[in-house]
């Protein structure tokens, strides 16, 4: 960072305009006040290149169709796996679900909160119920609207 107030917008905590690069970082470990000043390995952009010119070089892609679909079309609709099944469903996704009908909005803080999970899987929840438009798309930083009744989520989570 070239100043405090760089560092203080990116990372809101100063610190960062004393890191000398190569190497040099802040880490700030999960539930930690401060960050941490480390020194890690330093990788070049060009090794980054010769790394990256391996692999393909190597290796054939293998292109998901959804994604190719999704960004033909502008982004309008999510991608839809080809092999969702119910196996791959996460087992929070009932309780997720029915607590932001209960709340009336979604948002990925929330769900780490309530469901004492990390931010991933967080994320993961609320892709799924967007996806099968549960709650709205994204608009930003704010919350996500819930688009269905309590009604058609017992439809839809029919009990066992």
């Amino acid at each position: 960072m070239a100043s405090q107030v760089d560092a203080r917008t990116i990372l809101d905590t100063a610190g960062a305009e004393k890191l000398i690069g190569r190497g040099d970082m802040l880490y700030a470990p999960s539930g930690g006040g401060k960050p941490l000043r480390v020194q890690c390995c330093f990788v070049s952009d060009q090794e980054v290149a010769r790394v990256v010119d391996y692999v393909k070089q190597r290796h054939e892609p293998e292109y998901s169709s959804s994604v190719i679909d999704y960004l033909a079309h502008d982004g309008d609709e999510p991608p839809v796996d080809e092999d969702l099944n119910d196996a791959s469903i996460d087992e929070l996704l009932k309780e997720a679900a029915e607590m932001v009908i209960e709340s009336g909005q979604a948002s990925i803080s929330m769900l780490q909160r309530r469901l004492k999970v990390g931010y991933a899987r967080a994320g993961r929840l609320i892709d799924e119920m967007a996806r099968r438009g549960i709650i709205a798309q994204s608009e930003g930083s704010k919350p996500r609207d819930v688009l269905i009744s309590a009604d058609e989520f017992k439809r839809m989570f029919p009990k066992r």
